[in-house]
């Protein structure tokens, strides 16, 4: 982990922290890393309101 890094706490579903163990450990990282990327991704997307 970076020295910039900042530690924060989230709660997620059981499901959702279910799925992101997975995902991590089927792509060989940590679920922070995981997050992190996920959370790079969204704030990227232009946000659509109807």
């Amino acid at each position: 982990m970076s020295e910039l890094s900042k530690r924060s706490t989230v709660y997620f579903e059981p499901s959702i922290h279910h799925a992101l163990k997975i995902k991590a450990a089927s792509t060989h990282q940590s679920v922070s890393e995981v997050v992190n990327d996920a959370m790079r991704h969204a704030l990227r997307e232009p946000e659509f309101k109807s």
